[in-house]
């Protein structure tokens, strides 16, 4: 468990969990909860593995940021729950990508790759300044991890504000359930946010 609790915090917020601005590692297996920065931020770099954790109470659960941040893989993780997928530990945003962040995908197709992004304040998926070409496919957007109940009150499942995304997909289990928040599931907002696709959801 990383508990930021009692880290120090700086001039310009507060520390992450983990900081990665390099390429090809893997963050696997861990809670990260309760830092005033983000629990994972990846700032320039690609190629990264974020699964299996518990990424709550945070700023936001991992934010993927700048054009350098291409190619990395978000799966199986609780955003914005805790470690028994219905407990509500609330980041400020699920998942960020911003700044240019690209060819992203969050999820996939198979049931261990689906992440559970739920009961954040404002969007479980927020994508936003320029990033593009990422996939958002097979996650669970406001409920638990059975898909039944919503854990808390996420404003936004998935928060579009740029263009050439993809939400959902034709595939089998490429469907998002965003379902349970308070005022839009997915919504794509803003003169920025065309030729996006929603699909299958």
């Amino acid at each position: 468990v990383l508990d930021g609790s009692r880290a120090q915090r700086t001039d310009s917020g507060g520390q992450a969990g983990i900081w990665i601005a390099s390429d090809g590692n893997e963050v696997r297996g861990l809670q990260i909860v309760r830092f005033a920065g983000n629990g994972v931020s990846i700032a320039q770099g690609s190629d990264n593995l974020i699964a299996g954790n518990v990424l709550s109470a945070n700023s936001s659960g991992i934010e993927i940021r700048g054009e350098r941040s291409g190619r990395n893989v978000v799966a199986g993780n609780l955003i914005g729950v805790g470690a028994d997928g219905k407990t509500g530990m609330a980041n400020e945003n699920g998942i960020s990508l911003v700044d240019g962040a690209h060819h992203n995908r969050i999820g996939g197709s198979r049931p261990g790759d689906r992440n559970v992004v739920s009961a954040n304040r404002n969007a479980g998926v927020a994508v936003e300044n320029g990033a593009f070409a990422n996939v958002i496919a097979g996650n669970h957007l406001g409920t638990d991890s059975r898909g039944v109940e919503a854990p808390g009150p996420q404003l936004f499942g998935i928060q579009v504000r740029s263009a050439d995304n993809q939400v959902g997909g034709y595939g089998a289990g490429e469907g998002n359930l965003a379902s349970g928040n308070q005022i839009q599931g997915i919504s794509l907002l803003g003169a920025g946010a065309t030729r996006n696709v929603v699909a299958g959801n």
